[in-house]
C-alpha cells in the first residue's frame, strides 16, 4: 500500500514539474535549526523528539555527503574492500555488499544527551551536565548543537564483522577526571580497528586518504570552541 502512495504521489510531482529531491532536500545548517526548534518546544513531547532525532536528523547528518561514497571516515579493512572493487568495475550492491554505515558515537547516546538533559538521575541531571562540558554551553542553541554534531556526530563506513565487535560507549568516556574522557574514537581504539580519512572530490571520486583517525583531544576542542 505504502508503495502505492509513493507511486502516486511521485506521479504528482512530475505532473507539476516539481523535483521530489529539491522540495525535501536539508543542508547541515537546516539539520541544525530543526534540532534547536524542536528541542526548545515544550509542546513537543519527549518520545516525539527522541523518535525525529533517531529516524531523521541523526541518521541524516552522518549521510549528507553520501552514505558510502562520501563518507569521511572508513575502517582500513572496508577501504581496502571497497578499492578492490573499484578496480574490478563492480558498483551498486556489489560495491558496498558487506559494509556497513554506522555513528561513530553511537545514536542511542546522542538521543539521550540530547532529550533527557533535564532528567535527574541519582540526584543530577547526568545528561545536561554531559552536554555542557562537550559543548561548552548551557543552552540549547545553534551553536551548542553544531558543535556537538560536528564533533560527534560522525559517520563511518565499516565491515559488518567490525560494526558487531563495536560495544556501548566505554564508561571513562563520561568521566572528566580520565584522559579518554569524551574520546569521539573511543570504541574503535578499544576494538582494535584502525580508521582513515577518506578525501572525495566532488564527482565522489577518492582522491586521497590519511593514516589512522588521531584520538581526539578535548583540551584542543575546548579551545577551538572558545575562540
Amino acid at each position: 500500500m505504502m508503495n502505492r502512495e509513493n507511486a502516486v504521489i511521485k506521479m504528482h510531482l512530475r505532473r507539476y514539474g516539481i523535483k521530489e529531491t529539491a522540495i525535501y532536500r536539508r543542508d547541515k545548517q537546516q539539520l541544525i535549526n530543526d534540532t534547536v526548534e524542536i528541542l526548545n518546544n515544550p509542546k513537543i513531547s519527549r518520545g516525539t523528539k527522541k523518535s525525529i532525532l533517531s529516524n531523521v536528523i541523526l541518521p541524516e547528518w552522518t549521510k549528507i555527503n553520501g552514505r558510502y561514497k562520501g563518507c569521511p571516515n572508513w575502517s582500513k579493512n572496508a577501504l581496502d574492500i571497497f578499492l578492490q572493487r573499484l578496480e574490478f568495475k563492480r558498483d551498486g550492491q556489489e560495491l558496498t555488499e558487506g559494509l556497513f554505515h554506522e555513528q561513530i558515537v553511537p545514536r542511542k547516546l546522542l538521543e539521550e544527551i540530547l532529550v533527557n538533559q533535564d532528567l535527574v538521575i541519582d540526584d543530577n541531571k547526568v545528561y545536561f551536565n554531559l552536554f555542557k562540558i562537550l559543548t561548552i554551553s548551557e543552552e540549547i542553541n545553534e551553536r551548542s548543537i553544531k558543535k556537538l554534531f560536528d564533533t560527534y556526530l560522525l559517520g563511518a563506513v565499516v565491515k559488518k564483522e567490525e560494526h558487531e565487535l563495536l560495544r556501548e560507549m566505554p564508561d571513562r568516556f563520561f568521566e572528566p577526571s580520565h584522559k579518554d574522557f569524551g574520546n569521539v574514537w573511543l570504541r574503535y581504539l578499544d576494538a582494535g580497528i584502525e580508521l582513515v580519512e577518506v578525501v572525495w572530490n566532488n564527482k565522489s571520486e577518492i582522491i586521497g586518504y590519511n593514516n589512522l583517525v588521531p584520538a581526539i583531544d578535548l583540551k584542543k576542542v575546548v579551545s577551538t570552541f572558545s575562540c
